[in-house]
């Protein structure tokens, strides 16, 4: 089938917002916006990436519009430059969770909040969080959230990049333009296709095959390995090189049972990837009504994930965390119990900063071991 920029509205679309509404205005307007990020700086990344840097992708699990401040945003800068500093390796790609990440996919619909039971939150640009009434003029307000995010970033002099999980596609297509004979996404430098909506016959992949922007894929224990390959191939069909990046999010249990064999597929198949991890979303659980993940398991999985890799003889190419330089304790460690005080987040629970370092002083042993 030939791809256009509106050709995903004949697959399935799951986790989409429901506008009851006509927002053929609200999308036109988004058309006639100004690129956030340049079709040049999107090329830029995929060739760093087909070197030999390490990714650091990292930042809030999800941003709010209130938050694109130039304090906020100056300190998620500062603390992603600080983790970096903690890593021997001169040639970082930093990528951001930032100037975008405004929308979550969620497992359950609902949630019940003093007794009532309401919709649950699934990010700025669908509601706001004390109201969860779904509004197209949104999209508009994360345009211009996500305009002001990078325009801090680019003042500040830093290289990084932006990236968000590809999930409102009315929003992404909108955003999407025509260069050079060539589509862009110039919302974000890099998007990544998510686990919720990674399925053959996907809206999004659909979506995502047409642009030309660095994508990545989560993949869970879940995943068929047929499949993987087959998403691959849609969404790289020249086997070019910086495209694709396979985010391992399965969890402390189920790396050792799970990557190493389709980790060994994918190669055998003479795919073009990088390979990173996420030790977060396979490791969340609740303890006390709180969703919460223990640093133990983060760092077991970070472990197991380069020991496969190594012995693959496959680069271990970079990590994805959410995380925050806020004064938070959302993720368990000794068993220290969590504290409603401190605990701030509206979706997933992230590490905190002395949390993040841990895991930088992990990382600086497995890259040096190899």
């Amino acid at each position: 089938m030939t791809w256009s920029n509106n050709s995903w509205q004949n697959f399935t679309a799951i986790h989409m917002p429901v506008y009851n509404e006509d927002i053929a205005d609200v999308k036109k307007q988004l058309s006639h916006k100004e690129d956030i990020v340049d079709a040049k700086s999107i090329n830029e990344l995929k060739n760093l990436l087909k070197g030999n840097g390490f990714i650091v992708q990292m930042g809030e699990c999800a941003e709010t519009f209130a938050d694109a401040t130039v304090e906020d945003i100056t300190s998620r800068i500062n603390f992603m430059e600080k983790f970096c500093e903690y890593l021997p390796i001169d040639n970082i790609i930093k990528i951001g969770r930032i100037a975008g990440q405004y929308s979550k996919p969620r497992s359950e619909d609902f949630e019940v909040v003093d007794g009532k039971k309401i919709s649950v939150y699934k990010g700025d640009m669908f509601h706001d969080y004390n109201n969860r009434v779904i509004n197209p003029q949104r999209m508009l307000l994360a345009y211009e959230a996500a305009q002001k995010s990078y325009e801090i970033i680019k003042n500040s002099g830093k290289k990084i990049f932006i990236s968000h999980e590809a999930l409102n596609l009315h929003f992404e297509a909108g955003l999407t333009k025509l260069i050079n004979g060539k589509h862009y996404n110039v919302s974000a430098h890099m998007l990544w296709l998510g686990e919720k909506t990674r399925f053959l016959k996907s809206a999004h992949i659909e979506y995502l095959r047409g642009i030309e922007n660095p994508i990545g894929i989560k993949i869970s224990s879940n995943i068929n390995t047929e499949d993987l390959i087959t998403i691959i191939k849609l969404l790289n069909p020249q086997n070019a090189a910086g495209k694709i990046i396979l985010i391992n999010r399965m969890g402390a249990k189920n790396t050792p049972m799970f990557l190493e064999n389709l980790l060994i597929a994918v190669k055998n198949a003479g795919l073009s990837v990088i390979w990173i991890v996420d030790p977060m979303h396979g490791n969340t659980y609740k303890e006390n009504n709180y969703k919460t993940r223990n640093l133990q398991d983060i760092l077991q999985e970070i472990t197991d994930f380069a020991v496969i890799l190594q012995k693959q003889g496959v680069k271990f190419g970079g990590i994805h965390l959410e995380n925050s330089p806020k004064q938070i304790y959302e993720c368990i460690e000794n068993n220290k119990p969590l504290v409603p005080e401190k605990y701030k987040t509206l979706c997933d629970p992230r590490l905190n900063q002395n949390q993040s370092f841990v895991v930088a002083e992990l990382l600086v042993k497995l890259i040096t071991q190899v």
